[in-house]
């Protein structure tokens, strides 16, 4: 944080227009300084949707600073403001109502507070609050999605994306005393359903987009020897999507809605390691 960081941090949006062009594969990209917002030193930019850079204010005088984590195409935000106890609450943002607060799972706010995560075209939010994973509609506000096995001190849960059919996934443990930690996948109809593991110890769905429209999950699994990026879908379970090399491991990025996932996978040649980016494809 810089200096200016007992201040006020002012949320900062930066998006552009891509411009799909038909083209060569050589045609070069063209560089843009965003700049910053009026007072302020340092900028960054994290998502990207239609619209322009604006400042979307504070949730009230007492907060030190905030940090926007998500954006639909609707221009609708989320993120997290921190107030001078270090204490997290999370906000969602539309150009109708300004920066509300999005509250807890019950009781005060704690050092762990309330981190959106992720954000559908219908306004719908997900992340954690107090360690529990929740869904945020305005129609029902904050409910609890649960937790995987049963819950004890250190349990936990959390929600990383939404899809537009309002489903979610992200990651729980899955023993009272913490130890490992599964992917989930939670809907109206199901509830939160463990996506299991390639054989480890440990999954997570923690790309930054980890479920499509289709409801199909992919993300990172421990196996017997290494970790893998996998595919999960409702016809088939998990699916060990492989690394490059014999003994090389790998992770997803994301995943489209023709199921196509990207991510990187690490080798090694002549004993140095390489990370290389990955598609894998149908």
């Amino acid at each position: 944080m810089t200096e200016r960081g007992e201040s006020v941090t002012k949320l900062l949006i930066s998006v552009a227009v891509a411009l799909l062009v038909a083209g060569p594969a050589s045609a070069q990209f063209k560089m843009a300084d965003l700049g910053t917002l009026p007072g302020d030193a340092d900028s960054a930019a994290r998502h990207i949707n239609n619209r322009g850079m604006i400042d979307l204010g504070t949730l009230d005088e007492i907060s030190s600073s905030n940090q926007p984590t998500a954006i639909n195409d609707r221009g609708q935000v989320v993120g997290v403001s921190v107030n001078a106890l270090s204490q997290a609450r999370g906000f969602l943002w539309t150009a109708d109502t300004g920066m509300i607060d999005l509250g807890t799972l019950g009781g005060p706010i704690s050092r762990l507070g309330t981190i959106p995560q992720g954000m559908n075209n219908r306004g719908e939010v997900v992340g954690q609050s107090n360690g529990r994973a929740f869904l945020w509609t305005a129609q029902t506000g904050m409910i609890d999605l649960g937790i995987l096995g049963q819950i004890g001190p250190t349990s936990f849960s959390e929600a990383s994306a939404i899809n537009d059919r309002g489903h979610v996934v992200g990651r729980s443990s899955i023993a009272p005393l913490g130890g490992p930690v599964h992917t989930f996948l939670w809907t109206a109809e199901t509830g939160m359903i463990d996506l299991g593991t390639l054989g480890g110890l440990t999954s997570s769905a923690n790309a930054l987009r980890p479920i499509n429209n289709r409801g199909e999950v992919t993300g990172f699994s421990t196996t017997a020897s290494s970790a893998h990026a996998f595919i999960w879908t409702d016809q088939n379970g998990m699916i060990d999507l492989g690394a490059l090399g014999a003994d090389g491991s790998s992770h997803a990025g994301g995943i489209n809605e023709l199921g196509q996932v990207v991510g990187a996978s690490s080798f090694r040649i002549d004993g140095s390691p390489i990370t290389h980016a990955t598609l894998w494809t149908r």
